[in-house]
């Protein structure tokens, strides 16, 4: 933990991973996006320590190959910079704003990006825990500031560090600087955000953006030629996660978020070997919405933030293609898979892309055992959902604050957890496969390289 907190100590917070044996355990992904690769090796378990902590939606993509960095060995990711410390075989969070503070470039940092400057805090004599304690104190001076900071999976200290600065008022935003995180709550809308939310600052492209990173080479990507810009972009939004399951068998042993989640994988996997730009709204067990932001601006932060969180990925990453992938859950009797679209929505491929998901499971799931597929198209707005429609695949309503821009949506329900038989068929690598490889084509097929 940090010690030295007045002297602004550059230290970096451990991230729980496994034995150091695992460490010899060598695999590695490639992230078009960017050029670089995260990998588990003899230089360190990064890929594993970004898998453990929600990957692109929690840390944002690679942003440097691993590069020797005061003797232990980093990586920068567009939020975060990770430290592989082999003695303990952990990897570790980077204090960023302490290492730019450290550089002497507060006064840069704060006419650029409005970053607070640190300042003293009178703890010196303190025990940790009443100086953190002092140090956390300035959050109260701004409710909405205070739930972003600890509205995380795991403890917010690891992650953000603890605040060197008071809560400032920057003009058009109230910001306070941590030892690896800066909060910005809005006070007028922007592009990237509503006037009341609260958003972090990209730590690890900050510290590019500012040449604080000592090997110039390790901003040199992985692969010779990244993705084109014109490389069709996939959004793949794997149903549920973290503290909701969705539809559950008993038998055999089944929950959605988990099924869906590796065919989701699967599909990118297909996907990206065939040189498209896949984003994922999760890569692992955890909501969206991990920070518990009121993305929707209803007042409450509920499932439907996670939702808005979702759709907000997609227009980020100016998708193309949108999929939702579900399973589906009912009566015992009811078998199959479903494809849903809007019709009401503006644009003419939904019900096209639709079509070709429908047709793709229709040829796979019979192959599987699963029985007719039936029609399996239809109108989500015969759902009788809030408002009339779905929320990540449906037009602005009261429940939607920004509605998906994707050129190409759909929202799949591959089959009946609640059926035995194809609760059977999902609980095997087999029909997982399958299905996800028969979504791949379909997505291909809709969108051609």
């Amino acid at each position: 933990m940090i010690r030295a907190l007045g002297a602004l100590a550059v230290v970096a917070i451990a991230l729980t991973l496994a034995s150091p044996a695992a460490a010899q355990s060598a695999r590695w992904r490639v992230f078009p996006e960017t050029g670089f690769t995260v990998a588990d090796g003899a230089r360190g378990r990064f890929l594993s320590a970004f898998e453990a902590h929600g990957g692109v939606a929690a840390l944002g993509y690679p942003a440097s190959r691993p590069f020797v960095w005061e003797g232990f060995t980093a990586q920068v990711f567009q939020r975060a910079i990770l430290q592989w410390r082999p003695e303990r075989a952990e990897v570790a969070f980077v204090n960023v704003f302490d290492r730019l503070h450290a550089a002497g470039l507060d006064d840069e940092l704060h006419a650029r990006r409005q970053v607070p400057r640190p300042v003293a805090f009178a703890d010196a004599g303190l025990t940790w825990e009443e100086a953190a304690a002092l140090r956390l104190k300035v959050l109260d001076q701004d409710p909405a500031i205070r739930r972003a900071y600890h509205a995380t999976a795991g403890d917010p200290i690891a992650l953000h560090g603890l605040p060197v600065s008071p809560i400032v008022d920057m003009g058009n935003h109230l910001a306070v600087r941590c030892q690896r995180a800066v909060f910005q709550k809005w006070k007028v809308d922007v592009p990237w955000a509503r006037a009341g939310d609260v958003t972090v600052a990209l730590g690890g492209d900050i510290a590019k953006e500012f040449g604080a990173l000592p090997d110039l080479a390790a901003l040199q990507p992985d692969v010779a030629v990244a993705v084109p810009s014109r490389a069709p972009r996939i959004v793949l939004d794997p149903g549920h996660g973290g503290a909701e399951p969705g539809a559950v068998s008993a038998q055999p042993p089944l929950i959605e978020k988990e099924v869906v989640l590796a065919i989701s994988l699967a599909v990118a996997e297909e996907l990206r070997a065939a040189g498209y730009a896949v984003t994922l709204t999760r890569e692992s067990d955890r909501a969206v919405n991990i920070d518990r932001r009121d993305l929707n601006g209803d007042g409450w932060v509920d499932v439907d933030d996670d939702l808005q969180a979702r759709v907000d990925v997609a227009n980020e990453a100016a998708a193309d293609v949108f999929l939702s992938i579900h399973g589906n859950g009912g009566p015992p009797h009811l078998r199959g898979g479903a494809v849903y679209y809007c019709a009401s929505c503006p644009g003419t491929e939904h019900r096209q892309f639709s079509l070709r998901i429908r047709d793709a499971l229709s040829a796979v799931l019979p192959t599987l055992g699963a029985g007719l597929f039936g029609s399996g198209l239809f109108d989500e707005a015969d759902l009788g959902k809030p408002y009339g429609h779905l929320f990540v695949i449906g037009p602005k309503t009261p429940r939607v604050a920004r509605a998906n821009r994707a050129t190409a949506q759909a929202l799949v329900e591959v089959l009946f957890l609640s059926n035995r038989t194809d609760a059977a068929i999902l609980a095997t690598s087999t029909g997982r496969t399958a299905i996800a490889r028969a979504i791949s084509r379909a997505i291909q097929e809709h969108r051609p390289r």
